[in-house]
């Protein structure tokens, strides 16, 4: 997994064109809005109203760490890569909510189960990795519960009746559109310490 995907798996068929669709919007459409109270606040940017705390990219920077450590990658994490990641599986998410989406726990559970399959680490083995990042299972969950959440509504919902061939272009489109209904602003203090390249093109501010 990379930046533009969690500590996940399954889905095979929606996770390269979301990989896909995400990257290209991101690194062709983007370019951040700074906030015009851009101090050393927690709240480092506002999706549509939602706040993106500090706390919540250093958890996602942390789950990111612990990916790399489980595929033994001996690289930093991307952090412009993942902030953008963040946007996007955000506005994914908030549209998922506003249509009603929900998903079964047993899903979650295998997906999770998953996850230690593809690694081969039992629970406790998990748990001890997280808490040598200062996370719990709690959040490891969470992530999971979202990240299906988002590959489920992104296969049942958004590109249910796109045909195959079709899909990565409808995908873009839709995302592009997410963006630019999008309001957004960002904290470019933030901004400039994680070396994000960027600023969203086409959003209402």
């Amino acid at each position: 997994m990379e930046e533009s995907a969690p500590l996940k798996t399954g889905h095979t068929m929606v996770i390269p064109l979301l990989l896909t669709a995400v990257i290209t919007i991101l690194t062709t459409i983007i370019t951040l809005h700074p906030t015009t109270q851009a101090q050393s606040s927690p709240t480092i940017a506002h999706i549509n109203g939602q706040p993106i705390t500090e706390a919540h990219f250093q958890t996602e920077l942390e789950l990111q760490r612990v990916k790399y450590e489980l595929t033994q990658r001996n690289y930093p994490v991307n952090q412009a890569a993942l902030f953008n990641r963040i946007i996007g599986d955000t506005l994914i998410l908030q549209a998922a909510a506003a249509d009603g989406y929900q998903v079964e726990d047993t899903l979650v559970e295998n997906e999770i189960n998953a996850i230690l399959n593809r690694f081969g680490i039992n629970r406790n083995e998990m748990t001890q990795i997280l808490r040598n990042h200062q996370l719990d299972w709690q959040v490891f969950e969470t992530s999971v519960r979202e990240y299906t959440i988002l590959t489920h509504y992104l296969d049942d919902v958004v590109l249910a009746n796109i045909n195959y061939a079709d899909r990565q272009n409808f995908l873009q489109n839709w995302m592009s559109d997410q963006y630019n209904n999008a309001k957004m602003d960002f904290d470019q203090t933030f901004l400039d310490r994680i070396n994000a390249p960027i600023q969203i093109q086409g959003t209402n501010q």
